[in-house]
């Protein structure tokens, strides 16, 4: 049996049991792998076997470990150890809202705003996420000394539109705070819980519940069929602007209330500067229009603390020019201005890269052309002739060098002189080799730089048409070197 001492799956030790809800047990715990202290909840032992309860039990798990929020209380693991299921939670060290307004009655305005906006931010943020709390509550509202408000207990929240199979067919919540559609059997929706919140707002401001009765059926029906008894009925010094934002998120026909928890919470904010209240006073859904505030963490604040005289005093209304009290800077910030017109960006540096771009692109089309272009020669262009070509000072170069072994042989034959019969001559002095090797070196060299001269001397020289080309040009009417003529080098 699961009980205070013992350990889900060697990691979560149970220290203390600290209260008993409608469905399941939550203990003190510590996470014995991290070293941190954690709340656990269990089932009751009389839920654990119906299969519809461990359903709506995991869609508990699912629905509060999807959402991330400062006001919700967070789910750190979901497991089983054997037959029990467990969630564990982020352990929240302070009281619940009930226990607060038992202690001291009617809340301050500061409070009541506090409370009111951080409520209805984490509904805001579990609407957007499709889920519906179903059971906001006193009860389910803890305070932590540093002045943070957590929501807890989704213990019976559904996603919308999930399936009916997962309801036990019986109403869910707590009836005092139940909307008038669900006492009647509809489904609940995000509207539902703003009329549970404005409930909460009322029992804050009046330590009263608007409606009792000798059974739960009495009470279900006061809710849809009869008007509340106005918040300043019980405490006179509720202001004007507070009762309208009240009895507006409690009205019987959702069409009526808030369209959204963040519209209840600019409500009370505008509230809570002094300013009038168009949304409140008029049929428009309220927050029409407007920006979502933002989700960031509220600063913090002591309970009771006084801030300036109370706006409750007599004779004192919520439409004064300024706000008798100053509250900290996120509950009360100020107004969020209208919308600004778009902002249209400067096109010109991008239509001025562009054209820059273009021309460095054109630009390399004519550098790859004087680049890689062929030059044309810087003489004339002769036209070769019909007839044979005249050699070139390099094919003449080429004869020279091709004579070189013959010059050679005719150089050894001189060496060594072989005589008509056949027997060699005595072979010759070395004085004698190196003269006839000196000789035929200075004969070699002459001839070749002759021929490089005279092909120098061709390729420098101007020369005129050929004779065959001038003989063919006295015969015809086209000048010699056409354009259709045959170019030479």
């Amino acid at each position: 049996m699961i009980d205070v001492g013992s350990v889900l799956l060697a990691r979560y030790k149970l220290n203390a049991r600290v209260g008993v809800g409608g469905m399941a047990t939550v203990y003190d715990g510590e996470d014995l792998l991290l070293g941190r202290r954690v709340a656990v909840k269990v089932p009751l032992p009389s839920f654990a076997a119906d299969p519809a309860f461990v359903t709506r039990f995991e869609n508990e798990a699912r629905a509060a470990a999807a959402l991330a929020h400062p006001n919700l209380v967070g789910v750190y693991d979901v497991g089983e150890d054997g037959d029990t299921r467990f969630i564990v939670m982020e352990f929240v060290d302070g009281e619940t809202l009930k226990d607060l307004i038992r202690r001291e009655g009617p809340l301050e305005p500061e409070d009541l705003v506090q409370v009111g906006t951080q409520v209805a931010d984490a509904l805001d943020a579990a609407h957007r996420r499709g889920l519906v709390h179903r059971d906001v509550k006193p009860q389910n509202i803890l305070l932590t000394p540093e002045g943070r408000v957590k929501l807890a207990d989704f213990g019976i929240a559904l996603a919308l539109g999930a399936d009916s199979a997962t309801r036990t067919g019986t109403v869910l919540g707590s009836v005092q705070y139940l909307a008038p559609e669900v006492a009647r059997g509809e489904s609940a929706t995000p509207l539902s819980d703003i009329y549970a919140l404005g409930v909460v707002l009322y029992e804050m401001c009046t330590a009263q519940l608007p409606y009792a009765g000798d059974s739960p059926l009495a009470i279900a029906l006061q809710h849809v069929e009869s008007e509340p008894p106005r918040p300043s009925a019980w405490n006179p010094r509720v202001p004007p602007a507070l009762e309208t934002i009240i009895l507006r998120a409690m009205a019987k026909a959702p069409a009526d209330r808030f369209q959204t928890a963040a519209a209840l919470a600019e409500a009370l904010r505008a509230f809570a500067r002094g300013e009038a209240l168009p949304d409140a006073a008029s049929g428009a859904p309220a927050g029409a229009g407007r920006p979502t505030p933002d989700q960031a963490p509220t600063a913090a604040w002591t309970w009771g603390q006084s801030l300036g005289p109370s706006p409750w005093a007599t004779g004192q209304t919520a439409a004064a020019p300024t706000p008798s009290f100053q509250t900290t800077p996120y509950a009360m910030a100020p107004a969020r201005p209208a919308a600004a017109a778009a902002y249209t960006s400067p096109r010109w540096p991008l239509l001025l890269l562009g054209l820059v771009s273009l021309l460095c692109v054109l630009g390399l089309v004519p550098l790859g052309m004087l680049v890689y272009r062929t030059r044309l020669p810087a003489t004339t262009p002769r036209v070769a002739p019909s007839g044979a070509v005249a050699p070139s000072g390099a094919e003449k170069a080429l004869t020279t060098l091709r004579a070189v072994p013959d010059l050679w042989a005719a150089t050894a034959r001189t060496l060594v002189p072989i005589p008509a019969g056949g027997v060699a001559a005595p072979v010759p002095t070395t004085d004698t080799l190196r003269e006839g090797l000196r000789a035929q070196a200075a004969a070699l060299a002459e001839a070749g730089l002759r021929a490089m001269r005279d092909a120098l001397t061709e390729r420098l020289a101007p020369r005129g048409p050929p004779a065959a080309c001038a003989s063919a040009a006295s015969r015809s009417a086209e000048p010699c070197g056409a354009p259709n003529a045959v170019r030479g080098r």
